[in-house]
Order: structure tokens, then sequence, then C-alpha cells
């Protein structure tokens, strides 16, 4: 046997550990491979918008249907309603119903008519700037945007009046309405707030209907009749009251000229 290199040490054959980067990721990066592209974030975007979409349909639905049920209520005294607001305002009695029909307050109306329930029934007209105080979101989904509303008012709520406001008065609260009475049982007016007519809106409430309204009553309760002084002094109060107001509203007229 011949003699071996190296004073007979056998060198162990040479290994080679460079590995192909193409497997494992470029150079540098310590043999470790890249993790795979997550898809969660996608598969849950759009699980959230199929969720997002089915609860909107299921909000609509839940609308529509209590449109329908709320329209097979109507009669003949929401008919008159809904007319003399469209005849004042300016449009259509089944715009004027669309917008009644998806108030949460449409309760108050069925209030109005009972014996003994709601002596004013008040609707506003104007943009509606903040829908949540007056509407709930089903009734709103397909009315976005700054646009006139028909709103019914308590009174009580936080919306500013900045439009015209619209009411119903029955003198005569104990009576029920019925639709054979309501021509004659309810009074109709208006108070017009926009661009600055609040004043001329209320001298003309006073003098044309409140004043006359008072002047007809026989019942005043415990002051008996209207020949009573205090009768007559209130009403003379009231004749001074709308005079004052006449004369500030004048005012205000010239000084704008």
């Amino acid at each position: 046997m011949a003699d071996l290199p190296n004073g007979g040490e056998v060198a162990p054959p040479l290994v080679s550990t460079k590995t192909d980067a193409r497997a494992n990721g470029p150079i540098g990066s310590a043999g470790t491979s890249q993790p795979p592209v997550s898809t969660t974030t996608t598969v849950t975007t759009t699980k959230t918008k199929i969720v997002g979409g089915d609860r909107q349909q299921e909000i609509a639905r839940q609308a529509k249907a209590l449109r329908d049920e709320r329209r097979a209520t109507l009669d003949a005294r929401h008919e008159y309603l809904f007319g003399r607001l469209a005849e004042a305002i300016g449009i259509e009695p089944p715009q004027v119903e669309d917008h009644v029909l998806g108030d949460e307050k449409f309760d108050c109306i069925d209030d109005f008519f009972l014996a003994g329930g709601r002596r004013v029934l008040m609707f506003y007209y104007q943009e509606s700037k903040n829908p949540e105080t007056n509407q709930p979101v089903y009734g709103r989904l397909a009315n976005a945007g700054p646009k006139k509303r028909v709103m019914i008012s308590t009174g009580d709520e936080s919306v500013s009046l900045t439009g015209v406001l619209y009411y119903f008065v029955r003198p005569n609260q104990p009576k029920a309405v019925t639709p054979a009475n309501i021509v004659t049982e309810v009074v109709f007016g208006q108070l017009d707030a926009s661009n600055g007519k609040m004043l001329e809106s209320i001298d003309q409430l006073l003098a044309n209907m409140l004043i006359p309204l008072f002047q007809q009553y026989e019942d005043w309760g415990a002051l008996k009749t209207r020949s009573n002084i205090n009768v007559q002094d209130f009403l003379d109060a009231m004749s001074q009251f709308t005079a004052t107001v006449n004369g500030a509203s004048d005012n205000i007229g010239k000084n704008k000229i």
C-alpha cells in the first residue's frame, strides 16, 4: 500500500454547507425561510362588510314593516292633517305622509285624537341638522343629507325652530276628534321663524287666532263667564301685548331698511 500524505492521516471529505438561495431565501437570512403571506386581514374585512350589509338590510326591512303597519292605521283624520300641511308647505300629501310615517313621535298624532288627549299637535318643516333627535335610523336610510322634512315636535326636544312651525289646536279637549268633526274641532295655524319673521308670525297668531278664540270662550272654569272682570283684564292684556309685538316687528323692519 502506498504511503498516505500528511503523515498518514486520512482527512475527512469536504462537505459544502452552502445552500441554494432560491430555497432558503436571500443570503444573510440566517438560513430561515420567509413565512407565508397571511390572508387573515382580507378575509376578516370581507366578512365584516358582509355582516354590515346584512344588518342594513335587516334595518331597512324593519323600517318598511313599521311604515306599512302605521299606514294601515291611517284614516280620514290623518288625511285631513296631511292635506292641510301639504297645502301650507306647498308639497304633495304623499310627501308629508312619507315623512311622518318614519317619525319616532308618530304616536303623538293618535294621542291628539283621543278624548282628553294632547291639546296641541305641532310639526316643524325645516332642514334636519341632527336626524337622531327627530327620527330613528330606520326612517333615515333613504333620506340622508340636509333636506327639509316634516317633523313632529313635542316642544320639549333640543331641536331649535329654524324653519316653519305648523300647529293643530283643539279648543274642546274633552271631546274626541273624529273623521266627522275634525274640520270644526281642530284649528290650524303656523309660525314662520325663517329669515327673522318670528315676531311677525307671533303677531299674526295672537291677532288672528288666539284672541278671537279666547273671545268666544264661555266657560272660564272658576271664573265662570267672560263677563268676569278678571277675564276682561286678561283679554285687554292680550290685546296690549299684541300691539307691543306688532310695534316691535315694525321697528325691526324699519331698522333693516
